[in-house]
């Protein structure tokens, strides 16, 4: 059970990545490219922009136009998953599992994953199902419980347009 978990979490950290090109010796124009690519994601991302800051997210972690740096990597993709991104509350859900630039918790990763499967994400329900074999009944009521709370306060910060 817990290696079928770990593919699942390997799988879900692949999908989080972002392509990257067959050859690795990048040319200087390259490496360039990847910087400016970062930094005008940086700039979006810092203007609160979710999909830029689970992006800036993505480079972080993987290393991708910039110096990986798991733990900044997580802090951008809290900032997005806190807006209700979809793709975030993934990878956060899943960095909390793993221990990946943040502590293991598996009860904040459950969270974040019942939060991501709300949007019917089948990523978002594959990575829910293989986190609840892993923690016990009152770690996951913990977990929704703390998902609800979250999810109402959103729903007052953020009220529907009428």
């Amino acid at each position: 059970m817990l290696s079928r978990i770990i593919v699942c979490a390997v799988g879900v950290m692949v999908g989080m990545a972002s392509v990257r090109g067959a050859d690795d010796t990048a040319t200087n124009a390259s490496v360039a490219t990847n910087a400016t690519k970062v930094a005008a994601l940086r700039t979006v991302a810092e203007q609160g922009d979710a999909a830029a800051q689970n992006s800036l997210g993505d480079c972080y972690y993987t290393g991708d136009g910039i110096n990986a740096d798991k733990p900044e990597g997580v802090k951008w993709y809290r900032k997005a998953a806190e807006q209700g991104c979809t793709k975030a509350q993934i990878s956060l859900g899943m960095c909390c599992f793993m221990g990946e630039g943040v502590a293991a918790d598996n009860i904040e990763a459950y969270k974040w994953v019942l939060l991501a499967g709300a949007s019917g994400s089948e990523q978002a329900v594959a990575a829910r199902t293989a986190l609840a074999g892993t923690i016990t009944a009152s770690q996951r009521a913990k977990a929704q419980a703390l998902a609800q709370k979250w999810q109402q306060e959103f729903a007052q910060a953020h009220p529907a347009k009428k």
